[in-house]
C-alpha cells in the first residue's frame, strides 16, 4: 500500500534514485517472503536506476 504510493510519487518527481531505492527494498521484501522471481526483478530494475543515475546502492 505505502510502496505503492511512494513508487508513484517518485515517478511523479522523476526522482530515479529513490525509485531505484524502492525498488531495492521491495526485492528484498520478496526475497525474505521466498518470492525470488520477483526478488530478483525487482533488484534488475534498481540495479539499471542506479547505473543510470551513478549512485551506489544504499541498504
Amino acid at each position: 500500500m505505502f510502496t505503492k504510493a511512494a513508487l508513484e510519487l517518485a515517478n511523479k518527481l522523476n526522482w530515479k534514485a529513490g525509485v531505484a531505492k524502492i525498488k531495492h527494498r521491495v526485492g528484498r521484501l520478496y526475497w525474505r517472503m521466498g518470492n525470488l522471481n520477483e526478488a530478483i526483478s525487482n533488484h534488475i530494475e534498481a540495479l539499471e536506476l542506479y547505473k543510470q543515475t551513478g549512485k551506489k546502492c544504499s541498504r
